[in-house]
C-alpha cells in the first residue's frame, strides 16, 4: 500500500494546529475521487485507493492513522513544439491578413496554440502518499521536493476546510532552522551529542549566500572544513541513526533517502510468518506499521536535535 517496496523513504511531517474528524475527513475524499483527464483538459487530480485493487477503502485508517494517495494527471506539451507552431500561425496569419499582429493577438493565438496540443498530448502520471496521523497531530507527507510537498499540502486542506482547519505550509517560507547545527556538526563532529546516536556519512551539500556547490562522497575531514571556512553552510548531510539506519537531513528538516532494511528486517520477518499472511490486508497493514513506526523512532531523534549547536564553530 505504500508506494516505495522500501517502505518510507523521504518524509515532510508538518503539524496540524487543530483536531479533525477523520470520519468527515474520508468522507470528503470520497467527493474528491480521481477522474481521468479529459481531452480538453490540461490537468486532472483526485484520490485513489493505494493499490489499484478494492483490497483497501479510498482512505485506510491503519490503527490511528490514515492513508491517502493522490494522483494527478498533466498534459504537458513539447515546449519547443509549441514554439514552433505559435511562430508559424503568426506568420501564417500575418502573410494572409498583410500586417503586424498586436502583442494581445499573438498571445491568443499562442493560447489556441496550446489548446490544440494540449489534446494531442498524452497524459503525464503522478503518484503522492501523505499519512494524517490523528494521535500525534501531524501530516506525513511522503516526499521531499518542495513543490510536490505544496501540492499535497494545498489538496488535502480541500479536504479539512469544511471543518474549519488548514494547514499552514509554503515551500518558499521554510527556514533552515538546522543549518547552524548541520553546519557546527560538519566542521566538528565532535559536537554531536552522544546521546542522539548520530554520526556523519559521506554525502553533503553546501549552500552560500550567492553560490550552491555540491560535494558528494567527502567524508568529513581538510577539505569539508575548507569550505566552511570559506563560509559555505551545509544545506543537506547524510546521517547515521544507530548503526544500521542511514538517511539525509536538510537544514529545513525534511528528510530523505532513508534506509530502513536493516533496522526493520526482523519485524518484517516476523510479519511474513504471520500465520494469516495470505490475507493481502492484514500483511500490507503489518508492513506500514513496521516502518511508520520506525519513522516515527527515527522523527522523534531528528527532533531532538537543538537548533543552535552546543560549543560553536
Amino acid at each position: 500500500m505504500l508506494k516505495s517496496s522500501s517502505g518510507i523513504r523521504k518524509a515532510t511531517v508538518i503539524p496540524v494546529p487543530n483536531p479533525i474528524d477523520t470520519r468527515k475527513l474520508m468522507d470528503a475524499a470520497e467527493k474528491l475521487r480521481f477522474r481521468d483527464c479529459k481531452v480538453s483538459e490540461g490537468e486532472s487530480w483526485g484520490f485513489i485507493t493505494p493499490d489499484y485493487t478494492d483490497n483497501w477503502p479510498l482512505v485506510p485508517m491503519i490503527q490511528h492513522s490514515l492513508l491517502f494517495t493522490l494522483r494527478r494527471d498533466r498534459r504537458v506539451p513539447n515546449k519547443r513544439r509549441l514554439s514552433r507552431e505559435w511562430n508559424e500561425a503568426i506568420r501564417e496569419k500575418e502573410k494572409a491578413e498583410d500586417r503586424k499582429l498586436t502583442k494581445e493577438e499573438r498571445a491568443e493565438l499562442r493560447k489556441t496554440c496550446e489548446t490544440k496540443l494540449i489534446a494531442q498530448t498524452p497524459p503525464q502520471e503522478s503518484e503522492f502518499q501523505a499519512i494524517y496521523d490523528g494521535e500525534r497531530r501531524l501530516l506525513v507527507v511522503l516526499e521531499s521536493t518542495g513543490s510536490r510537498v505544496q501540492f499535497v499540502v494545498e489538496k488535502f486542506n480541500r479536504l479539512i476546510d469544511p471543518q474549519g482547519v488548514s494547514v499552514e505550509w509554503e515551500a518558499s517560507r521554510q527556514e533552515a532552522i538546522l543549518e547552524g547545527t548541520l553546519t557546527a556538526w560538519a566542521y566538528r563532529p565532535e559536537l554531536i551529542p552522544e546521546d542522539l546516536r548520530f554520526t556523519l556519512g559521506t554525502d553533503y551539500r553546501l549552500t552560500s549566500a550567492d553560490s550552491t556547490a555540491v560535494l558528494a562522497n567527502h567524508s568529513p575531514g581538510e577539505e569539508i572544513n575548507i569550505h566552511l571556512m570559506n563560509q559555505k553552510l551545509v544545506e543537506k548531510v547524510e546521517l547515521y541513526w544507530g548503526e544500521t539506519v542511514s538517511f539525509c537531513l536538510s537544514a529545513k528538516k525534511v528528510i530523505s533517502q532513508i534506509d530502513f532494511k536493516s533496522y526493520c528486517s526482523e519485524s518484517i520477518k516476523s510479519v511474513r510468518e504471520n500465520e494469516n499472511i495470505d490475507d493481502i490486508r492484514v500483511y500490507q497493514e503489518g508492513l506500514f506499521l513496521v516502518f511508520y513506526d520506525a519513522f516515527l523512532e527515527l522523527w522523534d531523534a531528528v527532533c531532538k536535535i537543538p537548533e543552535t549547536p552546543s560549543g560553536g564553530l
